[in-house]
C-alpha cells in the first residue's frame, strides 16, 4: 500500500476478514454502496503478498483504478480481460 493511502476505520475489519478467514479461497461481503468494497479487496490483496485475480462482471475501470491509486502496481502490470 502506498504510504500517502491508508483504509477508513470501518474498513480494517473488512480486511483483516478476507485475510483471516478460514471459510476458504473464495471470499465475499456485504457494504453498503461507496463504503470501499473494492478497496478492502485491493487491501486484502496487498495484505496476502500474494498475485491475485479479481473477476468482475462490471466496474472493471474502478476496479484498475484502485490497483494503481493504493498499490504500487504498474499499469503494463495489469491484465484485463474484457
Amino acid at each position: 500500500m502506498k504510504e500517502n493511502w491508508s483504509l477508513r476505520d470501518h474498513q480494517v475489519p473488512v480486511v483483516k476478514w478476507f485475510v483471516n478467514s478460514s471459510i476458504g479461497p473464495i471470499r465475499g461481503t456485504e457494504l453498503r454502496t461507496g463504503s470501499g468494497k473494492s478497496i478492502c479487496a485491493v487491501g486484502a490483496c496487498i495484505s496476502l503478498h500474494k498475485p491475485s485475480l479479481v473477476i468482475c462482471s462490471g466496474l472493471l475501470d474502478q476496479w484498475k483504478e484502485n490497483f494503481l491509486n493504493i498499490t504500487d502496481i504498474k499499469e503494463n502490470e495489469l491484465f484485463c480481460i474484457q
